[in-house]
């Protein structure tokens, strides 16, 4: 584990009036293919990212890169990559660790037109090798931990390989030599808003993983929106972020680009370590971090509530809905109380490029989703497509700039994600007031049990304040008389060993009768990489 070095002038270099009333003035001339240059334009050298590891790339030392080095490194990278025969909206692969040449290399690929295919390093080869072939990737761009665990030995024809963190060898070009042989002054590529920019295949828990198809316009959506309200505010003050989201998912993709577009400071780690993040917020004084519920309920068990977090302005958080009682710890541990910090969630999916509404400045209730945002259309229907009666709950369907138009090479699981035009979620939820969501749990994992209708997240929240339970699932299996029986799967928290019959009992009088788990299983939950629970494996798993 390597400890931070940086100095933190760089954090405080504001923008000039002008160049920041410049940058938010053109926002329609504002694409994904010019961010970059715009961004060093106007934050020049004020504190991009800051490093664990000095980056092994030309023209950067040290451990922070500033707007105007990033800016290089991009228009070195896009000539790099056009140098290797990529074209307009040919896909590039991009596997790699959390880590910042991840987002240099994205941001090359879409400046030079072409669609970049963020892939979770972590997957199993086999999932990437057919992420590779579904994509009909030209260029796999990946660090030297994929090609030597995951993808070691694998046959690749037709595809072209960098490595990011390492020398070439053979087949495998390196990144540092191929930007130290390429020009930086290369104009970025004109691209309409309906371009496509980026596939994110979705996890696939069950059956194959589909490409999410997202144009220029759909990921803009929300930077421009937040650029809009930075506007108000004027340029930017000292700020820095830590992200410990995994950039090949939509959360932390978005959450980055947010950021950065802000002329905010991030530090990117690798892999979430609850210790590791709290040493780094003290250290540092780290202005805002985001997670998922789970992260946060690990930062808590790590000791959270003993350490000087009064730093943060801003908690942030998505990937699952949020209960109160999690939030308002936060909430109260920085600045006390009588002036709490803010704590920003909000839902959104892959197909929407992110978040479609936000809570602020916390949640209201368990399950608060927030306020769906302005220029996004919503409705909640029943299974008929009709609009179900105020209050009730129904599926959410969307309609906006930001929803995907379909899947990469699925016409059939394009088709049956559409009703009339509108994006079928599979969440169901509730409106509480105009614009103001609660959820209510996911289509498919609605439980129907002896006539009941049953929403998990509701079991799940009264199981995670039993101090015993760090993770919870609960899903429906078969059962001849009741049609589903409620099942939980628990998982305890170290050295606090669960103990079932003490559960149940503890259940009686939090739940109906009728939602109470016919039974509980102690296991290890299985978790994507952001720490979410896979509940459908856990299903699988149940069901032996």
């Amino acid at each position: 584990m390597h400890a931070l070095s940086f100095d933190p002038a760089g954090l405080e270099i504001v923008p000039t009036s002008d160049a920041w009333e410049g940058f938010v003035g053109e926002l329609d001339t504002l694409t994904l293919a010019n961010l970059t240059d715009r961004m060093g334009a106007t934050y020049g050298a004020r504190t991009a990212f800051v490093l664990e590891t000095p980056l092994a790339l030309p023209g950067t030392t040290g451990t922070t890169v500033s707007f105007a080095d990033l800016a290089t490194l991009v228009r070195r990278a896009t000539d790099a990559i056009l140098r290797l025969g990529v074209r307009r909206g040919d896909r590039v692969v991009l596997c790699t660790r959390n880590r910042m040449e991840l987002a240099v290399a994205e941001w090359a690929v879409v400046r030079a037109g072409a669609v970049a295919v963020p892939v979770g390093a972590r997957l199993p080869p086999e999932q990437i090798l057919r992420i590779i072939a579904d994509a009909g990737a030209r260029l796999l761009v990946a660090d030297a931990w994929v090609l030597e665990h995951p993808l070691r030995g694998s046959a690749l024809p037709g595809i072209r390989r960098v490595v990011v963190d390492g020398a070439g060898d053979g087949d495998v070009l390196g990144f540092a030599d191929l930007l130290a042989a390429a020009r930086d002054d290369g104009a970025p590529a004109t691209v309409a808003a309906d371009d496509l920019a980026l596939v994110f295949y979705t996890s696939g828990t069950t059956g194959q993983s589909k490409g999410v198809m997202l144009t220029h316009g759909n990921v803009m959506f929300a930077t421009r929106n937040a650029l809009r309200t930075s506007a108000m505010m004027g340029p930017p003050p000292r700020m820095l972020g830590l992200m410990v989201m995994p950039l090949a998912n939509t959360s932390g993709h978005q959450g980055l680009l947010l950021s950065i577009a802000r002329g905010s400071s991030v530090i990117v780690l690798d892999r979430f370590d609850p210790g590791r993040v709290l040493d780094l917020i003290e250290a540092h004084r780290v202005n805002i971090v985001s997670g998922t519920p789970t992260m946060y309920r690990l930062l808590w068990d790590a000791g959270a509530p003993n350490r000087d977090l009064s730093s943060i302005l801003s908690f942030g958080g998505g990937g699952d809905y949020f209960d109160v009682d999690l939030v308002n710890r936060f909430r109260a541990l920085p600045r006390g109380a009588e002036n709490p910090c803010f704590f920003v969630t909000g839902y959104g999916m892959t197909e929407t490029a992110g978040q479609v509404t936000q809570t602020f400045p916390a949640v209201e209730l368990d399950g608060d989703l927030g306020l769906v945002a302005a220029a996004i259309d919503y409705r909640i229907v029943g299974e008929d497509g009709a609009a179900v009666e105020p209050g009730a709950v129904g599926e959410l369907e969307l309609r906006g700039p930001n929803v995907t138009p379909g899947y990469w090479n699925a016409p059939d699981a394009t088709a049956a994600a559409f009703r009339d035009g509108w994006l079928r979620t599979g969440d169901r939820v509730r409106e509480i007031e105009p614009r103001h969501l609660v959820f209510a749990g996911r289509a498919k994992d609605v439980i129907l049990s002896g006539g009941n209708t049953i929403y998990p997240p509701e079991i799940e929240r009264v199981l995670l304040e039993h101090p015993d339970v760090a993770r919870a699932a609960v899903v429906g299996l078969p059962d001849p008389l009741l049609g589903e029986m409620v099942v939980a799967a628990v998982e305890g928290r170290p050295d606090r060993p669960i103990d079932v019959a003490a559960l149940a009992a503890w259940l009686t009088d939090r739940v109906a009768p009728y939602q109470r788990p016919r039974r509980i299983q102690v296991m290890e939950l299985p978790t994507s990489a952001d720490l979410k629970v896979k509940r459908r494996l856990v299903a699988e798993l149940l069901r032996g």
